[in-house]
């Protein structure tokens, strides 16, 4: 015979043993015979990137999914393995206890890699299941990776507020935070060691992961409470820890002529040689209570590289709060590490000056409009207004963009894209419209990445936080309007709707829907067609009118565009009334359909008294065909019910035969008419063909070695063949 053909004829056999291995296998386990605890995540635990000296807790859950108690009663290492010393468990008082079905308990592990490499270490978890008949070996690998040092990129290092008057704030200012690492970052809060003359204004950073490249902001403001310096800092509490941070500066005053002049140090990046930059503005702003005069601004650009191409605050006499500014660009004729000039703006409340960096290149240089993006609030599922990202070549070289990618994209997507793939000669453009669409509630960061042959593949930042439309109803559902004589009605209940998340909602209709609806009014509303503000309200007016005794349920339904529409809000009430004592059962029939023999079910009756005089419970039964089918539990027997009061029986269906099964629940009142409840019941004889046939009595009798050896003879078979 071919060789080939006997090699797939003996790999076809192989797969159709393992198949009917697998199967039988999971027809044992359905059928409850093995009490074999599963773990969870699957036969690995994977740690990820995780930095060298640096720790990873997880857990591995276990779960008795069989139907008898089970006991792990050990777990082994491979002592041999050079990674046993990178990962330490801890039982948690798992080990030696007995597991009854459904149960669950935890392993913790802990992985410190020591290297950069992968790391895997096989472990053995053995025990028993019963009363140690049947013992079993699970095996499971721990996984993970050391990596490199992490390390957070803060810019600016440092805020200057300037001169502030006492009691006032400062506009804001805002420092943008980078993971330049290789893995994620946990940022778990922010510390602000001078919160008393500094203000978070935003903070995206906070309880955020951020992973290779994505950026998230902290937006702060200076409110000096005294006069004189004032300072603080910015640190962070990361997993890794990462030292980083920040510093700001600011000087209380008493108020008078105050002049802030942002930003300083005014920075035009690289420019390449040949080529001038985009035009950068200084602004000027009166912050004090007194007009403040300027005078003639002037330079020190020996060079003439910087030309001042508009200035609207020589001569000026800036009125209080009011602004003026001055525009400079920086022509590069030569190539220039750092060529920094001093700008004085003289002024009555104290000159100032501004420096001005700029480097000349010769290399391809970028240059994006905006540095970044926020979109800010988006409803989820929605999708922000788009923004124009302008790309510029601005090196003496031509740019090459190679690609154009968001590096993560789940919460972003870029609507248009003319860079991709091409070449920009010194001073042209192209453009990438982007837009936010978070899919979450949350705070979100990404980027954009260029691929290009500058020294670095440069990046635009992006933040989005999504929010959700929802709204809330009070009083909570379900609210009930209580007892009713049918025909009266209750008093008028009003339902507040508020607007709790965070994006304005359109409240199209409220209606009132459900199979009770006619027994409620919808009285006035004040929702229809109105737009929610975040925390808006509206009123919707409802009250139960019952027609007739019993319970009754609808529903109030407010269509609006909210993450989950419409929203419904449950509402009953009893109506009673009829002459006498009247005992209504709720549902008037139970079915238990198609169980597995021996296999256990309980549902619920409620007795109520829909009459309008008391009575009591004599007694509760259950009779009809096959009354040792079922049996009940009950809170009424011996208790007497008011007027619309309910009490509860609980039935339960247990068979171990087969076949087709009814009976009656039978609720005694000497006060009351006497009522019954149908009760239905199935079961079904398990029979598995193929070789796993097993029935009821078999599963009592063998244990899991012999549905091992029925497998195991079946595939002995198949190779004979």
């Amino acid at each position: 015979m071919n060789s080939s053909l006997k090699y797939e004829k003996q790999k076809n056999k192989k797969a159709l043993i393992t198949s009917l291995l697998a199967f039988c296998l999971m027809m044992v386990s359905s059928l409850g015979f093995a009490s074999i605890p599963q773990l969870f995540p699957g036969n690995i635990l994977f740690f990820g990137s995780t930095p060298i000296n640096s720790q990873k807790n997880k857990v591995i859950l276990v779960q008795n999914t069989g139907n008898s108690k089970a006991t792990i009663t050990n777990v082994t290492i491979d002592v041999f393995d050079d990674d046993k010393d990178n990962f330490f468990i801890d039982s948690l008082g798992c080990l030696n206890i007995e597991l009854q079905p459904d149960e669950v308990c935890l392993f913790q592990v802990q992985f410190n890699p020591d290297e950069e490499k992968v790391f895997d270490l096989n472990i053995l978890f053995t025990g028993f299941e019963g009363n140690q008949d049947n013992f079993f070996q699970i095996n499971y690998t721990l996984s993970g990776i050391g990596t490199g040092t992490t390390e957070l990129s803060v810019n600016p290092e440092g805020l200057f507020f300037g001169n502030v008057i006492t009691g006032s704030q400062s506009p804001s200012k805002q420092i943008l935070v980078q993971n330049t690492g290789a893995i994620d970052v946990e940022i778990q809060a922010i510390d602000v060691n001078n919160l008393t003359d500094f203000t978070v204004i935003a903070d995206t950073c906070s309880t955020t992961t951020l992973q290779p490249d994505m950026v998230c902001f902290i937006e702060i403001a200076f409110n000096p409470q005294m006069d004189g310096f004032k300072g603080g800092t910015l640190s962070f509490i990361t997993n890794p820890n990462i030292q980083a941070g920040a510093f700001f500066e600011g000087t209380g005053v008493p108020g008078g002529k105050i002049l802030l002049v942002t930003p300083n140090p005014v920075n035009f990046g690289e420019v390449g040689v040949g080529n001038t930059s985009a035009p950068q503005n200084i602004s000027a702003t009166n912050t004090g209570d007194e007009t403040v005069n300027i005078g003639q601004v002037t330079d020190n650009d020996m060079n003439q590289r910087y030309e001042r191409i508009a200035d609207n605050c020589s001569g000026q006499a800036l009125l209080v709060g009011q602004t003026c500014t001055i525009t400079y660009t920086y022509s590069a004729d030569q190539e220039v590490a750092l060529d920094s000039i001093n700008v004085t703006i003289p002024n009555d409340a104290g000159d100032v000056n501004v420096v001005l960096n700029a480097s000349g290149v010769v290399n391809p240089a970028i240059s994006f409009s905006p540095l970044q993006v926020n979109f800010g609030p988006v409803a989820v599922g929605e999708s922000s207004e788009s923004t124009i990202i302008s790309v510029t070549s601005v090196g003496s070289t031509p740019l090459a963009i190679d690609n154009v990618q968001l590096i993560n994209g789940t919460h972003f997507t870029i609507v248009q894209d003319n860079c991709n793939a091409k070449v920009l000669i010194p001073g042209a453009s192209c453009l990438i419209v982007v837009k936010g669409n978070p899919q979450a509630a949350g705070n979100f960061n990404d980027s954009i990445k260029l691929t290009t042959n500058t020294n670095i593949d440069p990046s635009v930042p992006l933040a989005v936080e999504g929010v959700l439309r929802e709204l809330t109803i009070a009083p909570g559902a379900p609210f009930d309007f209580g007892v009713v004589n049918a025909g009266e009605t209750s008093a008028d209940q009003v339902f507040t709707v508020t607007n709790t998340g965070g994006a304005p909602i359109n409240v199209f209709a409220i209606s009132l829907i459900g199979s009770d609806v006619e027994n409620f009014n919808l009285i006035a509303e004040d929702c229809s067609g109105k737009v929610l503000a975040v925390a808006g309200e509206c009123n919707i007016t409802v009250n139960y009118q019952p027609n007739a005794a019993g319970s009754h349920v609808a529903q109030i339904q407010v269509a609006a565009n909210t993450s989950e529409s419409p929203v419904s809000h449950e509402i009953r009430g009893t109506g009673v009334g009829i002459g006498g004592a009247v005992l209504e059962l709720d549902p008037s029939a139970l079915d238990f359909d198609r169980l597995n023999v021996g296999q256990i079910q309980s549902q619920q009756i409620t007795v109520t008294n829909i009459g309008n005089e008391a009575t009591a419970i004599d007694a509760v039964s259950i009779a009809g065909n096959d009354p040792s089918a079922f049996s009940q539990e009950n809170s009424c027997s011996g208790l007497t019910l008011a007027s619309g009061e309910s009490c509860v029986i609980v039935v339960t269906f247990n068979s171990n035969a087969e076949g087709n099964f009814n009976a009656v629940v039978v609720v005694e009142s000497a006060d009351a008419n006497s009522v019954e409840a149908q009760l239905f019941g199935s079961t079904l004889l398990v029979d598995v063909e193929g070789g796993c046939s097993l029935n009821t009595q078999a599963q009592s009798s063998l244990g899991m070695g012999f549905a091992l050896l029925l497998t195991l003879g079946l595939a002995r078979r198949l190779r004979k063949n």
